[in-house]
């Protein structure tokens, strides 16, 4: 009997929760929830906004569909008029994230994509680009003067490799950009001044059909003479749009490739996916019409020119 007794006075102490008592913890982890979701799906973009550019490095990566470009919201690319000088504009650096391809299709002016091709979203970024009707670039990673303290990838084409070694790594990066129509280099301050280096390189992109454009990395850059003995047609850049990631900053460049465009009827600007440099061509390209100047594809400024 004492230890019945015992038990009833037991399940007498034992605490009872109502409802009510849990109302409070479940509201508060239904707010942990909802405020996780809008960081999540809401914040992640600007977090990217950012951090783009501000350090050239990893940026945040996402592969939601609802942030892909849809194609028919592509603005048409305006057209060129006979005779007026010419500029083309090439983007380099993507792959990362979506932010700066989608910003450059919501303009009419065409800039070309250069992808890098061992980034989280490289093919992803290029499918979009050419089912939009823009242009794609392998922006294939070369080695640099200041390797390795600069370091361009373990993709890299380098100058210790052998010819066969390097036409096998390139073809590997053209498979990881598909549509590309040609190629620029990333880095390559040390690559590019090696003419056997490029040699290996330039019967690769002629055997593609494609073409080279040189970004200038050192002024002793044989590209120009390797592509000319292979038959590649090629550019080379003019002006380097965001060296100083100002917006002001880059206005001036761009007045300085139209400058360039009137002076020889054409010019090539090379640009990163900074916020700044967003911002200063959504503000500047519209205006290039008012300044008698056409912005073009970069492929078909190869095609108009004899080289």
């Amino acid at each position: 009997m004492a230890r019945k007794s015992s038990r009833r006075r037991s399940s007498k102490q034992r605490p009872r929760f109502s409802f009510g008592d849990l109302l409070p913890l479940l509201l508060l982890v239904l707010s942990g929830v909802v405020l996780f979701s809008l960081v999540w799906f809401v914040g992640t973009d600007d977090k990217a906004k950012d951090r783009l550019g501000a350090n050239g490095g990893d940026l945040p990566i996402r592969n939601d569909p609802e942030i892909v470009t849809p194609v028919e919201s592509v603005p048409v690319v305006r057209e060129e008029t006979p005779g007026r000088p010419r500029v083309a504009i090439i983007m380099d650096d993507l792959g990362r994230d979506f932010l700066a391809p989608q910003t450059l299709l919501s303009l009419a002016e065409p800039v070309a994509f250069a992808i890098l091709p061992d980034q989280g979203h490289s093919r992803d970024i290029a499918e979009m680009v050419y089912l939009a009707g823009r242009e794609v670039l392998l922006h294939v990673p070369m080695e640099p003067q200041a390797y390795p303290e600069i370091d361009p990838g373990n993709k890299a084409l380098m100058v210790a490799q052998s010819h066969a070694e390097i036409q096998r790594r390139f073809r590997d990066l053209l498979e990881l950009v598909p549509h590309a129509v040609g190629v620029n280099n990333h880095m390559g301050s040390r690559f590019t001044e090696e003419g056997e280096a490029m040699s290996a390189v330039m019967e690769v992109v002629r055997e593609r059909s494609l073409f080279f454009v040189d970004s200038r990395t050192t002024a002793n850059s044989l590209v120009v003479p390797v592509a000319d003995r292979y038959q590649v047609a090629h550019l080379k850049r003019d002006v380097f749009l965001d060296n100083v990631a100002e917006v002001e900053a880059i206005a001036e460049q761009i007045g300085k490739l139209v400058e360039k465009a009137r002076s020889r009827g054409y010019a090539v600007g090379i640009c990163h996916p900074y916020p700044e440099t967003l911002e200063a061509l959504g503000r500047e390209l519209p205006l290039m019409a008012e300044r008698g100047v056409d912005v073009v594809t970069i492929s078909s400024l190869i095609g108009s020119l004899d080289n």
